[in-house]
């Protein structure tokens, strides 16, 4: 049996609970859609607190209705951490100074994040194609929702890059690891999915911002090297590993020239790729960072000043001028010195490794989406606090049985 067809065989309450995991997942997306593409209004933060309180809501209901005991399926470093970080956060307002994210917002993006692959139990392949499947209306509203920016020179903001990036990851793990099996309907299904996410790639790929891209990139080779062998656990590709580094030093010499040819033959045939003409443009001015080197210096400067505890709790833009240090390393660190950095890393470092010894395809399969479309745009982009995926991910790592054993179907 497949997709629809198997539906009958998981409970109802499971396959719920999927579909609002999935939509938990998509809501900046769903939030951005909505705004620029249904609304005179245009983005406004209302409605995205609007749509996290509702699914939460939602998620608590089924938590209830399923009788899920949270406080047996969370386990000890979950409490331990969320504590840590709700108690971090206190002594942050009362004794420095209050953090540009507000309390509210942080029990939503971060607190709730964490607790949601803890408080619910979710189908893999469900969850997968339902993220594929909630940001297809947008694309009735195409030229509106990926409007172009006249002061950027035509290019898609970073918020909509990062956006798409979920269900376009969610559509190439689908591809890659399920699609096979679909029968009849369900591929025709997944085929007209598969063709509207690419469709928001395209947009992407001639319009968006470079770390969505690479975060792709990144996810293709991951899903080619780190395969899943049918059993538990994964096999890595060694051989290719050590091609795959090489490629990359050749690459890292002759990245500009490649870029530059790549530049010229697309232009010819009438393609634009903003993403490689910025690259192009910031490398003939010095900087390819974007001006990131100089945050990163300022940042650093701060870690040094105070490596044990940092300076609290978001308080980057109140400290310096500039809104975040755009890398989850250093902002950890200068957040929280080395004490939040190891509270959050050792865990998640140790969770990966044993995840990857045992894992299901299902777990693999969730966590090659949470991972590529949240932690590696993370060290380019996006204030921590406000990034809800990567505490999404980060609860994932950390609970006990949020990806249900894979049935036969």
């Amino acid at each position: 049996m497949k997709f629809f067809r198997s539906l009958k065989d998981i409970p109802f309450i499971i396959v719920l609970q999927s579909l609002l995991v999935a939509f938990y997942a998509d809501i900046k997306c769903i939030n951005l859609i909505l705004a620029y593409g249904y609304s005179s209004m245009g983005e406004n933060d209302g409605y995205l607190t609007i749509l996290y309180a509702s699914a939460i809501f939602m998620m608590l209901i089924c938590t209830m209705y399923g009788k899920n005991n949270i406080l047996k399926r969370t386990s000890s470093t979950c409490v331990i951490l969320i504590l840590f970080l709700v108690v971090f956060y206190q002594l942050t307002l009362n004794f420095i100074g209050p953090p540009k994210t507000k309390f509210p917002m942080f029990l939503i993006m971060v607190v709730a994040s964490i607790l949601v692959p803890n408080m619910l139990e979710i189908d893999a392949r469900i969850f997968i194609k339902a993220i594929m499947s909630f940001p297809a209306f947008a694309i009735f509203k195409l030229d509106e929702v990926f409007a172009f920016q006249v002061d950027w020179k035509n290019t898609i903001s970073m918020d909509v890059s990062y956006a798409f990036l979920v269900p376009i990851c969610a559509t190439i793990t689908y591809m890659c690891l399920y699609y096979r099996e679909d029968k009849k309907w369900d591929k025709v299904l997944t085929s007209v999915l598969c063709a509207i996410n690419m469709v928001y790639f395209t947009q992407l790929l001639q319009y968006g911002s470079r770390g969505p891209i690479f975060c792709v990139l990144l996810m293709i080779a991951f899903l080619y090297l780190i395969k899943y062998p049918k059993t538990l656990g994964v096999r890595k590709k060694r051989n290719l590993v050590m091609i795959l580094v090489s490629g990359l030093i050749v690459l890292y010499f002759s990245l500009f020239s490649l870029l530059s040819t790549i530049s010229f033959v697309s232009k010819l045939n009438g393609i634009n790729l903003h993403f490689v003409d910025k690259i192009i443009e910031l490398s003939s001015e010095g900087d390819i960072t974007n001006g990131r080197d100089m945050i990163n210096n300022i940042t650093i400067s701060g870690i040094i000043d105070n490596p044990i505890f940092g300076h609290g709790l978001d308080r980057f833009d109140a400290n310096t001028g500039m809104l975040y240090p755009h890398n989850i390393v250093l902002q950890l660190l200068y957040d929280g010195g080395i004490v939040l950095f190891s509270c959050l890393v050792i865990p998640l470092v140790k969770s990966i490794s044993n995840l990857f010894k045992t894992c299901t395809i299902g777990e693999y399969a969730v966590f090659t989406v949470l991972f590529f479309s949240s932690i590696p745009g993370a060290f380019f982009s996006g204030n921590l606090w406000n990034l809800a995926r990567v505490w999404l991910f980060l609860g994932f790592m950390l609970s006990r049985s949020f990806v249900i054993e894979d049935r036969k179907r």
